[in-house]
């Protein structure tokens, strides 16, 4: 079938799988009466539909929506047509330039039509933006909008949210992407450089504690591959028959300190002790991290049968030659507290409703600094 112009009953027309899902009414009412009074400038694009290869009476719309929902509302019987066979992607191509050529099409509304695409046909970036006459840039930029949480695409959709402030925070995740919203829903909207830098934080944070997340993940791998070979032959090592044996946690760091105190409490502090240098090893080379919830009971540590790991506690105070602790002076005292305020008042300025486990680094060192502080201020009391 050639193209062919023809003036086609609205009733054998249906509508196709159109990026736009929105209509404004008012819009469609002043094209209405444009084309009452005018007429219609531009005939709507339809391919026929067929079914076993007959066409079965029916059209469906290419390019023309708005076009045919005018002549709808006028009443009219029929509309002029351009007819024209075509494969669905040929018609997902002309639908796209249609639609990106209207003003009012939303930036989700867009993203979707791209990604459909993609999903539908397998079109690169560069591909879209040709048929689309618009930069490959613009493409990805759109594209990470689907990434937005429903709070966010719901503020940019009512057109509440910029577009630029959007972009920047869709690819953080939605529980970030919230505290990023109620800094923009602050008293004072941020410019978009100040959103911006705000966002590049939550992104660090979000990214550290991704390499977390696979740690994590890398480490329960081990667990249940050390688990199914050892069930079917052990670990091919030579145990001792009247120690505890370790059963494995979430983490490394919380399976030495379950196992440490295990051992101190059948009265095996010297095993504990020589597991404590292990682990002391572990952590200060960078291959296990102290946990944010401490497994071992404050009374093993504070009683020196089992040391605290270097890194969560870096020293006790030095000894004097008489064995009785050094002299610790008040500015000292208020020195270390001041760094650890410090260290917290820096973290929340950052995250202001809960500090992320991927921020436990401050504040291990905080409550290093707090631990050494009411350490030295026992002392000073005695």
């Amino acid at each position: 079938m050639n193209d062919r112009i023809l003036q086609i009953p609205l009733h054998e027309i249906i509508a196709g799988e159109n990026d736009r899902l929105q209509f404004n009414q008012d819009a469609l009412r002043e094209l209405a009466e444009s084309i009452q009074s005018i007429g219609l400038a531009q005939p709507i694009t339809v391919r026929p539909i067929m079914q076993d290869g007959e066409h079965i009476g029916l059209y469906e719309i290419v390019a023309g929506e708005r076009r045919f929902r005018a002549c709808k509302l006028l009443g009219m019987e029929t509309i002029p047509a351009l007819v024209r066979e075509m494969t669905d992607e040929s018609a997902a191509a002309i639908m796209l330039a249609e639609n990106l050529q209207r003003v009012d099409i939303s930036p989700l509304e867009t993203a979707k039509a791209f990604r459909k695409r993609i999903d539908q046909f397998g079109w690169t970036h560069e591909e879209i933006a040709s048929h689309a006459n618009v930069s490959a840039s613009l493409v990805a930029r759109r594209l990470k909008l689907l990434g937005l949480c429903p709070e966010a695409a719901f503020l940019l959709e009512k057109q509440n949210l910029p577009i630029g402030h959007a972009e920047v925070m869709a690819q953080l995740d939605s529980n970030r992407q919230m505290l990023a919203l109620r800094l923009f829903q602050g008293s004072r909207a941020p410019s978009l450089q100040e959103f911006r830098t705000y966002c590049s934080h939550l992104m660090a944070e979000q990214t550290q504690e991704s390499m977390f997340d696979l740690t994590e993940c890398m480490y329960q791998t081990q667990v249940a591959a050390v688990a199914e070979v050892t069930t079917k032959r052990g670990a091919g090592v030579q145990t001792h028959p009247n120690l505890p044996t370790a059963k494995a946690k979430k983490t490394i760091a919380e399976t030495i300190e379950q196992y440490i105190a295990d051992l101190s409490a059948v009265g095996q502090s010297g095993m504990a002790l020589a597991i404590c240098n292990l682990y002391d090893a572990l952590v200060s080379n960078g291959m296990t991290n102290v946990p944010a919830s401490r497994l071992l009971p404050s009374s093993l540590i504070d009683s020196g049968e089992v040391v605290r790991p270097t890194y969560f506690n870096r020293a006790r105070p030095a000894q004097n030659g008489t064995g009785d602790s050094m002299n610790t002076t008040t500015a000292e005292l208020l020195s270390a507290l001041e760094t650890a305020q410090k260290i917290i008042a820096t973290a929340r300025q950052y995250f202001p409703k809960s500090i992320r486990n991927s921020d436990r680094f401050a504040l291990e060192a905080a409550s290093a600094e707090i631990g050494k502080a009411i350490h030295k201020a026992t002392e000073v009391e005695a």
